[in-house]
């Protein structure tokens, strides 16, 4: 029967060294790469928030919007993500972007911070009732001009979704819709 090193052609020492190796990476990053990774994502953070002004000047002029903490997440963010929430008047806008992705997500002020109001912008307009021609009708969250585009034309009736009589009726809608994975404890 032959040893595991011979099957591989690697000698013993050479599973050791991986594995070393691996702990010394996980060790160095422990000791010193977070340090590194929190001023980066605070810079990428920034720069996110200015492109966001940049591309959606009439979420802050027209619609008061600000830029807000995202206190109830951790930071830096998992996965080298950046995070950016964006409340106006009646609503909260979380822009993601990391990894080749980009979303943006919904919720009302009423429930600011609490996981579970918050819906993707492009389900949320899926279930509303507007023309076939509008604007949204082919809403990709692909970059920050596509959802500049569409914003411009749906808030109002975003608006009037997010109010506190309407947005249980429209989660309801999303969640029929695109119902959330199964959760396994």
């Amino acid at each position: 029967m032959q040893s595991l090193s011979e099957r591989h052609d690697i000698p013993l020492w050479g599973y050791l060294s991986i594995g070393i190796d691996r702990l010394a990476g996980w060790l160095s990053w422990l000791l010193i790469g977070w340090w590194f990774s929190a001023p980066r994502a605070k810079r990428q953070q920034r720069e996110f928030a200015r492109e966001i002004r940049n591309a959606l000047p009439f979420l802050f002029q027209e619609y008061g919007g600000e830029i807000v903490s995202n206190d109830r997440q951790p930071f830096p963010p998992l996965f080298a993500y950046t995070l950016v929430t964006v409340a106006t008047r009646c609503m909260l806008l979380l822009f993601t972007r990391g990894r080749g992705e980009f979303s943006v997500l919904i919720a009302s002020r009423r429930g600011e911070r609490d996981w579970h109001d918050w819906r993707y912008l492009q389900d949320v307009l899926k279930v509303l009732d507007r023309p076939e021609d509008s604007e949204s009708s082919l809403f990709e969250t692909r970059n920050l001009t596509d959802v500049a585009h569409v914003l411009r034309a749906e808030l109002p009736r975003l608006q009037e979704a997010i109010s506190d009589e309407q947005w249980d009726l429209v989660k309801r809608k999303v969640n029929a819709l695109c119902p959330l994975p199964l959760r396994i404890r």
